[in-house]
């Protein structure tokens, strides 16, 4: 036996369901389902475009924060530190001592 079950609706419900029929023997069970798993479409698609949105809106103001004057100078004393770096980490005296421990 199918789970079946009794639900109360407003006679104005009612009427839009028969107006919302596709053909004249669809139940109001299949109706009601189509229905609902377009409203559930519906819901899905507009968080996913609410999230696009979002997303967008976050982008641009990342943007705005992380291209500015400031961060170029830290980033440009960063790699010159890096520069720096590895010219002395390949120094006469590194490969002397290296020498010495092989």
């Amino acid at each position: 036996m199918a789970e079946e079950s009794t639900i109360l609706l407003n006679k104005k419900v009612i009427e839009k369901i028969k107006e919302a029929k596709e053909y004249p023997k669809q139940t109001y069970n299949e109706i009601l389902e189509k229905m609902a798993r377009l409203f559930t479409d519906i819901k899905k698609q507009r968080k996913k475009q609410y999230d696009q949105f979002l997303h967008e809106i976050q982008k641009s103001k990342m943007k705005e924060l992380w291209d500015n004057e400031y961060d170029e100078l830290i980033s440009e004393n960063m790699k010159m530190s890096e520069s720096a770096f590895a010219e002395s980490w390949n120094s006469k005296e590194d490969e002397v001592a290296f020498a010495y421990l092989q």
